[in-house]
């Protein structure tokens, strides 16, 4: 009997994979949120950093641009059919695009028991008098 509880003990570590919670403590759905969610504010940011402040864009656009800075909200109305010019044209080519995620997680769970030792020699060297 104790062999087999021996047995099971050493086998077991092997059978289950890591899990991102027992990692992280945040489940995968949550860090698939967040990623999505941060990459969200990242455009939005550069989309007014972009008619606040980039090249080419008139002052028709640059005012919407600066509206969105002020009221962060105001996004969730936004349409780049309110903007002129070469901003228009940009703008429109990326809200009509989208992103597309693939994540691949490899873990490598080592269960090994190891030991090691090292040993510091020191030379005492004494002066003669």
């Amino acid at each position: 009997m104790t062999a087999v509880i021996a047995a099971q003990t050493m086998v077991s570590g092997c059978a289950i994979r890591p899990l991102p919670e027992e990692v992280t403590g945040v489940d995968t759905f949550g860090i698939v949120n967040q990623i999505r969610c941060e990459m969200r504010q990242s455009i939005r940011n550069t989309l007014v950093d972009y008619l606040t402040g980039g090249e080419g864009v008139d002052d028709p656009s640059r005012q919407i641009g600066r509206q969105l800075k002020a009221s962060p909200d105001e996004i969730t109305r936004f349409s780049p059919s309110a903007l002129t010019g070469n901003a228009r044209k940009l703008v429109s080519l990326f809200w009509s695009s989208g992103i597309a995620y693939n994540f691949e997680l490899d873990m490598k769970l080592d269960n090994q028991l190891s030991a090691s030792t090292s040993f510091l020699a020191r030379k005492i060297v004494r002066a003669r008098s």
